[in-house]
C-alpha cells in the first residue's frame, strides 16, 4: 500500500514538473516569439517607405540601417493610444509606445497595442507626459526574462555595452529625435524623482540630469551641447523592494 502511494506521489510530482516546465517554456519562448512577431508585423504594415524628411526632421536623413521610420499618422488612426515609436539599434527594443489616462495609468502594463491581454505588456508613457514636447518623457516597460519589452535594459549595467548602444531613437508625430544616454542607475522613487515631469526654478531639469549622473553606476561622457529635454526609461530591478533600473538620456542638438 505504501509503495502504491509513493508511486502515485511520484506521478503527481512528475505531472506538476511537466506542467510547470511547459508554462515556463511558453512564457520564455512562445510568448516572446508571438510578441516579437506581432511587433514586426505592425512595423512592416505601417512602414513609411517614402518619408518626407521635411516633416520628419533633419535627423531622419541619417538614420542607421536598423532604424526605420513608421507612418505614425496612419498608425494612430488604427491605434490612437500609440504616441511614439522607440528604437535602440542592435537590441530587441523596437516598439510602439502607448499612453493611457489618469484613470488607468497602467492600462498597458499587461496589454498589447491592440488592447488585448498580453503577459509581456507594452511600453508606455507616464500618463501625464506631454508627448512630444514635455521636458521629461518617461517610458515604462516590463523587465521580462525573455528579453522582450525592457528585458534587455539589464545589459546596460555593463559600461562597455552602454558605449556601443548609447543612442536612442524616438519617433513622434513631430519627427525623429535622437537621445544620448547620460546615466544608468538603480533607485526607487524616494531616491530619485524619475516620475517628475514638471520642473521649476528650485528643481530644474538640469538638477534632474545632474542627480542622475551623480547616482549613475558608472561614468558616462557628458554632451558638450544638449537640448532641454530628457528621455527616462524605467523597468523593474530586484535589488530591493520598489527598486528600478533607470536610464536617463538627453536629446542631442
Amino acid at each position: 500500500m505504501r509503495n502504491k502511494v509513493l508511486k502515485i506521489l511520484q506521478v503527481v510530482l512528475a505531472l506538476i514538473f511537466c506542467i510547470s516546465a511547459g508554462i515556463l517554456c511558453k512564457q520564455l519562448l512562445l510568448d516572446r516569439l508571438q510578441n516579437q512577431s506581432e511587433t514586426r508585423e505592425l512595423k512592416h504594415t505601417f512602414l513609411d517607405e517614402e518619408p518626407d524628411t521635411e516633416d520628419q526632421g533633419e535627423k531622419a536623413e541619417e538614420l542607421p540601417e536598423d532604424v526605420a521610420l513608421v507612418d505614425l499618422d496612419a498608425l494612430k488612426k488604427d491605434y490612437p493610444d500609440i504616441q511614439a515609436w522607440i528604437t535602440i539599434p542592435d537590441t530587441m527594443i523596437d516598439y510602439p509606445v502607448m499612453q493611457s489616462t489618469e484613470k488607468a495609468p497602467q492600462y498597458y502594463l499587461r496589454r498589447n497595442y491592440k488592447k488585448e491581454w498580453d503577459i509581456n505588456g507594452s511600453l508606455f508613457f507616464q500618463w501625464n507626459c506631454k508627448v512630444p514636447e514635455g521636458e521629461n518623457l518617461i517610458i515604462y516597460g516590463h523587465n521580462m526574462n525573455s528579453g522582450v519589452q525592457f528585458g534587455n535594459l539589464d545589459l546596460y549595467l555593463d559600461a562597455d555595452y552602454e558605449r556601443s548602444h548609447s543612442r536612442i531613437f524616438l519617433q513622434t508625430l513631430e519627427g525623429m529625435e535622437v537621445f544620448r544616454i547620460m546615466a544608468v542607475l538603480k533607485a526607487d522613487v524616494d531616491m530619485f524623482p524619475f516620475q517628475q515631469v514638471n520642473f521649476s526654478e528650485d528643481h530644474t531639469l538640469d538638477d534632474y540630469i545632474q542627480k542622475a549622473r551623480q547616482m549613475s553606476l558608472y561614468e558616462i561622457e557628458e554632451l558638450t551641447e544638449e537640448e532641454p529635454q530628457v528621455l527616462t526609461l524605467i523597468t523593474c530591478a530586484y535589488d530591493w523592494r520598489e527598486a528600478r533600473l533607470i536610464i536617463v538620456a538627453v536629446r542631442e542638438p
